[in-house]
């Protein structure tokens, strides 16, 4: 099962469009350009990204914080984090 839930995740990061993107960013009460929409999904798209692994989820808000800024970075960790509580996803999720 848990195999399902990451393929059916990364693929749905993948296929993420821009409009999805500024509706999510909107939704949580994010600040970012169409430019910076764009520079995430183009990075999304065209790095090998594994949110499964500390490491890997590290790389990921270190990146984001480059195409956006370090506070919307750590607003996106502690959202991530809030969710995998909040929907008792922490098993699917390395430490």
């Amino acid at each position: 099962m848990s195999s399902l839930f990451k393929n059916m995740m990364q693929q749905k990061l993948r296929q993420l469009t821009l409009e999805e993107l500024l509706h999510y960013a909107e939704r949580y009460e994010f600040s970012i350009t169409r430019t910076e929409g764009e520079d995430i999904l183009h990075y999304i798209q065209n790095n090998p990204i594994d949110p499964f692994s500390a490491a890997g989820r590290e790389e990921i808000f270190h990146d984001l914080s480059d195409i956006t800024s370090k506070n919307t970075a750590l607003k996106a960790e502690r959202l991530f984090e809030e969710l995998v509580g909040t929907f008792n996803l922490g098993h699917f999720f390395e430490e």
